[in-house]
């Protein structure tokens, strides 16, 4: 409310603890209760598929409610509506509290990581969520109450210097006297500059090291079609003796050379889509979430054509070579 401009809301996550939700042998489910903000899951881009997600008047009036997954509603709910429905959470501190269920987000597994396999379907833990404010109320422990880290979302377009800045500002007024309170804020935008320039640095180094490799093996094309000119020199001599133009000799060695280099660059494409999806699949399984490689259609098409561009650029010189043969001599050649 002080800065209506700049701040679109808080996200705040306050663990409650892992627990069961138990009704008998067939209807049970594990949860890790957490306790978030509804601003926290819609940045978190929680997709809720039934009901609806928590609100402010939760959060103020610290109601025990709560949004879980799909996955935990149909295995215990089955064919009942979850909405509305009332669930009494057991946790491991021995407490426990009874929620009402106000909605049903999707488990995304790209959000929440790769679950083990090793556990049956119906044993796995999903997360449920409550307001923040009910979680800090009903955790028993000392070492976890209260916050530790507020995110503050700002709204798009916002400065986020400034608002750095109105935070700090805002934190040190209200607490100037209490000398052991301390606020800091922490923006993650300097670490996405420091990232980005890490990248471009590994960019520059790539872009260098394949600028080598690209004239290595384009000078290798050109190599390899001069010597098919002096093998093809009686060829030569044959088509540019029956009327063959010399655009069309020029033509005939600078497509073969592209398609030689179409080729080479259709196979380093393919080897390095699996090394994509390769390494991608050694990290889902080692961090435990679904990473994805991003191949984009215009890429592959890009690197296609830059082959056969590269191929004909040192195709160049052999072509206009065999181009420029005299019929009589090329004849008299074996």
């Amino acid at each position: 409310e002080t800065y209506p401009d700049e701040i679109a809301g808080f996200g705040i996550s306050a663990y409650l603890g892992s627990g069961q939700i138990y009704k008998n042998s067939d209807k049970y489910a594990n949860v890790d209760a957490t306790g978030t903000t509804k601003e926290e899951l819609e940045h978190m881009k929680i997709k809720i598929l039934r009901g609806r997600n928590l609100t402010k008047q939760d959060m103020k009036k610290e109601k025990r409610v709560c949004v879980v997954s799909d996955t935990m509603a149909s295995y215990y709910f089955g064919s009942e509506d979850p909405i509305g429905q009332q669930i009494i959470y057991s946790g491991s501190d021995g407490y426990s509290y009874e929620f009402t269920v106000v909605g049903v987000y999707e488990y995304n597994a790209a959000i929440f990581g790769k679950q083990d396999t090793t556990i049956p379907e119906k044993d796995r833990s999903t997360t449920m969520y409550i307001p923040v404010t009910t979680a800090n109320k009903l955790n028993h422990s000392e070492t976890t109450n209260g916050y530790t880290y507020i995110s503050v979302l700002l709204k798009t377009g916002a400065d986020q210097k400034q608002a750095e800045t109105d935070i700090q500002s805002f934190f040190a007024d209200k607490y100037a006297k209490n000398e052991k309170w301390q606020a800091t804020t922490y923006n993650m935008s300097s670490d996405m500059g420091i990232i980005n320039t890490v990248i471009n640095v590994v960019t520059v180094a790539i872009s260098f090291i394949a600028a080598i490799s690209l004239i290595v093996g384009g000078v290798g094309v050109m190599n390899i079609m001069l010597v098919s000119v002096t093998e093809r020199t009686r060829e030569i001599g044959i088509r540019k003796s029956l009327g063959a133009k010399t655009s069309s000799i020029t033509t005939q060695f600078l497509a073969e050379s592209a398609i030689l280099t179409a080729i080479g660059g259709i196979l380093g494409i393919c080897l390095g889509l699996l090394g994509a999806y390769g390494i991608c699949a050694i990290l889902s399984s080692s961090m435990g979430s679904v990473i994805e490689p991003g191949v984009k259609a215009s890429t592959i098409l890009g690197a296609t054509f830059f082959s056969c561009a590269v191929g004909i650029f040192f195709g160049i010189y052999p072509a206009r070579k065999a181009a420029k043969l005299s019929p009589i001599e090329a004849l008299r050649r074996n």
